[in-house]
C-alpha cells in the first residue's frame, strides 16, 4: 500500500492541510475555512490528488482540538467521495505529536552533527597529509588525535626533553616528601595544557586497545593498586606515550611496534 498522507492543522476558523506523497516529498498546502464548505473543499482536493497521483488509500491525521475538529472528522468519515480510497482518519494527541516533534528534532539534530562530524575528521586528514607526521604510524593514533598532538605541541624544539613535555602536558606529579618521608598518594600537577593532556590521555586509551605494549603495561599499573585504578592506569600510560611522541618527533622516525622488531 503507498497512501496519500494528508495532515490537518485545525482551529476555530481555518484549517491548514499538508498533503503528503507516499515518498514523504510535498505535494501540496494550503488553507480552508473550518465550515461544511471548507470541509466540502478539502475533499474535493484530495479526491483530485489521489486520481492525479494513481494511489488507492489516504491517510488522514489532525490533533484533537477541543471541539473544533470534531465536525470535520464526521464529514470526511461520512464523505461518500472518499469511500473508494479506504480512508483511515486518525484523531492524534497534542502531546503525542508534541513529543514526536520534539524526537524528530533530536533525531535530525544529531544527524546533523553527525555530519559536521565526519566534515571535519576529513578536512582534518586533508590538512594533516601536508604536514610531516610521524605519529599516524602508532597504530589506534588517528588524524584526529595525531593532529591534535602535534597542535598543541607546537615545535618539539622547544622542549629539553620528554619531562619537559610532559610537564607541560599535566603529565607530572606533585611531590609530598619531608626529610624521610615520601607521600604514597600525590595528585597530578594542574597547571599545564589541558588540551594536549586529553588528546594523550584518549590516545592512550586507544592503543591499550590497539598496541600490545601499551596494553601490558596498563594492566601492569590497574593491577598495582585498589584505589583510583582507571585513572591512575592511564594517566601513567599517557606518560609513558609522552616519551615515545617526543621520540618520533625529536628524531622524525616511525614507530615500530615491539612485535615487528
Amino acid at each position: 500500500m503507498n497512501p496519500l498522507f494528508v495532515g490537518i492543522d485545525v482551529s476555530s476558523r481555518q484549517n491548514v492541510i499538508f498533503i503528503m506523497k507516499p515518498d514523504g516529498s510535498k505535494f501540496s498546502s494550503f488553507s480552508v475555512n473550518n465550515t461544511l464548505g471548507g470541509a466540502k473543499s478539502l475533499s474535493k482536493r484530495i479526491v483530485s490528488t489521489l486520481i492525479k497521483e494513481s494511489l488507492t488509500d489516504v491517510i488522514i491525521g489532525l490533533e484533537a482540538t477541543s471541539v473544533y475538529g470534531d465536525n470535520l472528522v464526521c464529514f470526511l468519515r461520512e464523505d461518500g467521495s472518499l469511500a473508494p480510497f479506504h480512508p483511515k482518519i486518525h484523531v492524534l494527541n497534542p502531546k503525542q505529536v508534541k513529543k514526536f516533534k520534539e524526537a524528530s528534532l533530536s533525531i535530525s539534530s544529531m544527524k546533523a552533527i553527525e555530519k559536521q562530524i565526519k566534515d571535519l575528521d576529513c578536512a582534518i586528514a586533508d590538512q594533516l597529509a601536508i604536514i610531516p607526521n610521524t605519529l599516524t604510524s602508532i597504530k589506534g593514533i588517528g588524524p584526529v588525535y595525531s593532529a591534535g598532538i602535534i597542535a598543541e605541541i607546537g615545535n618539539i624544539n622547544r622542549f629539553k626533553g620528554q619531562a619537559s613535555l610532559a610537564k607541560y602536558a599535566s603529565l607530572a606529579w606533585t611531590q609530598h616528601q619531608s626529610g624521610s618521608f615520601e607521600a604514597e598518594n600525590t595528585r597530578l600537577i594542574c597547571s599545564g595544557n589541558r588540551y594536549l593532556k586529553y588528546y594523550l590521555s584518549e590516545a592512550a586509551f586507544s592503543l591499550v586497545r590497539c598496541d600490545s605494549e601499551f596494553k601490558r603495561f596498563y594492566n601492569l599499573k590497574f593491577k598495582e593498586v585498589n584505589k583510583y585504578q582507571f585513572k591512575r592506569a592511564l594517566a601513567l600510560t599517557a606518560r609513558k606515550l609522552v616519551r615515545l611522541v617526543f621520540a618520533l618527533l625529536k628524531d622524525n622516525r616511525l614507530y615500530i611496534a615491539p612485535e615487528e622488531y
